[in-house]
C-alpha cells in the first residue's frame, strides 16, 4: 500500500480512537473500523424521514442516513471537470482552494506533500517526507498559508509535527510536536489544525492530565508574526471556524459536554448564538459559514446546526461502516473520512454515496481523486484523477432511499 494512503489511513483512524475530550491516548494501531470510544454514548436510533420536528430547544430525532450509488448528475460533473496525475503517481486530497488541491503525492521513488492545479494537472511538491514518515493526519488551507498535522513515524501513533508552508514565499516551518523537552511524547491525539486569516488554531495536549485524561491548550498562532495565543485549558476537542467563531468542545467528569468559543477576529470569549439546548456527547466537530456540525463521541450519530436554527438536525449511521469523523462541510453538504471510506452526504436529504479514493471540500467546492484503473501489483502505484465539483452547481443527493 503507498505510503501516503496507509499513513493518512493509520493516523486518522487512531485519531478517533483517542477522542480529546474523552481523555484516552493511543499506544496500538487500531483496527481498521473504529470501535466506540470507552464511556461513549449509545448509537442514535434511526427515525423515517417524515418525522415531525420536536420542539425547539431540544436536539431532532435523528434519521438514518441512505448511502447509494453516486448519483448521475455528479458523476457527470465529476468527468467534465477533472485532471489525471501521470502514471505512477498517486494523489490523495486532502483540502481545496480555488482551483488548487493539496495533499500527499505518492511515486515509486518518492512522497509527501503536494499541491495540484485543478485546471492544468501540474503537480507542485512542497515536501518530500525522509525515511519512514507516517503520512498527514489533517490539512487546511487559506491563501497564502498551507497547514498540516503529520505523522512522524509509521509505528509510534504519539510522534506528530505540526507545519506551516507560506505559498507565496515558499518557506517553511514547524509549528508544534508531540516531543517534550526531556525527549517523551505527550499523550494525547494528533492535532487537526484549522486556518482562517492568517491564523491557525489547534488543540495541543500538554502534561498535566490524570491518568486517562488528556489536557490540552487550544493555542492561535498568527502566522506571519509569531505570536501564539492560549485561548482556552482542559480537557477539550480540537477547534473548528464556524460562522465568525472558533469553536470547540469540552467536558467535564464524565458525560458533561459544552460548546465554548471566542470570536475569530478578537479571540475574545464569546457567547455562540441561540444554541438550542444541550449538545450532547461530542466527538468531533466541523464548520462552516452557515453551519456547525458535530459527531456523537462513538461517532455514530451527527447533530447539524444551522446558525439561526431553534433546533439541530440529526442523522445517525449504524452500519458499523460510515462512522462520522474527519468531517467538512461544504455548502450543504459533509464529506468525510471514516476510517475505510470516504463519503458525500446531502445534509437536507440525509442521501449520500461513497468516493473510490479520497475526498475533501471547502465553502466553494468537493474535490474528490480516485484511482484510474487498477494496480498490477502490491507495489504498484495507478495514476489518480481529480475532479472539482463547484457546490453551487451540484444537486441535491435524492432517490437513494
Amino acid at each position: 500500500m503507498a505510503v501516503a494512503t496507509s499513513g493518512r489511513t493509520v493516523a486518522l483512524v487512531a485519531t478517533v480512537l483517542c477522542v480529546a475530550v474523552s481523555g484516552s491516548a493511543c499506544s496500538t494501531p487500531p483496527p481498521r473500523s473504529p470501535a466506540p470510544a470507552t464511556g461513549s454514548a449509545p448509537a442514535a436510533s434511526g427515525k423515517p424521514a417524515g418525522t415531525p420536528p420536536p420542539p425547539a430547544g431540544t436536539v431532532a430525532a435523528g434519521r438514518a442516513i441512505c448511502i447509494g450509488p453516486v448519483p448521475a448528475g455528479w458523476a457527470s460533473l465529476s468527468g467534465a471537470h477533472s485532471v489525471a496525475t501521470p502514471d505512477g503517481l498517486a494523489f490523495t486530497v486532502d483540502a481545496v482552494a480555488g482551483d488548487t488541491a493539496f495533499g500527499q503525492y505518492q511515486s515509486a521513488t518518492a512522497s509527501g506533500v503536494g499541491e495540484l492545479d485543478l485546471a492544468t494537472g501540474r503537480l507542485t511538491r512542497i515536501s518530500t517526507y525522509p525515511g519512514q514518515i507516517g503520512g498527514v493526519g489533517w490539512m487546511s488551507v487559506e491563501a497564502p498559508w498551507l497547514v498540516w498535522e503529520q505523522l512522524d513515524s509509521r509505528s509510534e501513533l504519539r510522534d506528530w509535527s505540526v507545519h506551516a508552508w507560506n505559498q507565496s514565499t515558499g518557506a517553511a516551518s514547524v509549528l508544534a510536536t508531540s516531543h517534550q523537552p526531556d525527549g517523551s511524547l505527550v499523550q494525547g491525539p494528533q492535532p487537526l489544525p484549522v486556518l482562517r486569516n492568517g491564523r491557525v488554531a489547534w488543540a495541543q495536549p500538554v502534561p498535566g492530565g490524570s491518568p486517562g485524561t488528556v489536557i490540552s491548550q487550544l493555542r492561535v498562532v498568527d502566522l506571519a508574526s509569531g505570536t501564539a495565543t492560549v485561548v482556552a485549558n482542559g480537557r477539550l476537542s480540537s477547534p473548528v471556524f464556524a460562522g465568525r467563531y472558533l469553536v470547540w468542545a469540552t467536558v467535564a467528569g464524565q458525560a458533561d459536554f459544552a460548546l465554548g468559543a471566542v470570536d475569530a477576529d478578537t479571540l475574545h470569549a464569546a457567547a455562540l448564538p441561540a444554541l438550542p439546548g444541550s449538545p450532547g456527547p461530542i466527538g468531533q466537530l466541523a464548520g462552516a459559514p452557515d453551519y456547525l456540525v458535530w459527531s456523537t463521541q462513538d461517532s455514530t450519530g451527527l447533530v447539524v446546526w444551522r446558525w439561526g436554527s431553534a433546533q439541530y438536525d440529526r442523522f445517525s449511521s449504524d452500519d458499523g461502516v460510515h462512522f462520522f469523523q474527519f468531517m467538512r462541510v461544504a455548502g450543504h453538504f459533509l464529506v468525510w473520512f471514516a476510517g475505510g471510506t470516504s463519503s458525500v452526504l446531502d445534509l437536507t436529504t440525509g442521501n449520500g454515496f461513497d468516493v473510490s479514493g479520497t475526498v475533501t471540500g471547502s465553502a466553494d467546492s468537493v474535490v474528490l481523486a480516485q484511482p484510474v484503473g487498477q494496480a498490477g501489483g502490491k507495489a504498484a502505484l495507478v495514476a489518480s484523477r481529480v475532479s472539482r465539483i463547484a457546490v453551487g452547481a451540484a444537486p441535491s443527493i435524492a432517490g437513494c432511499r
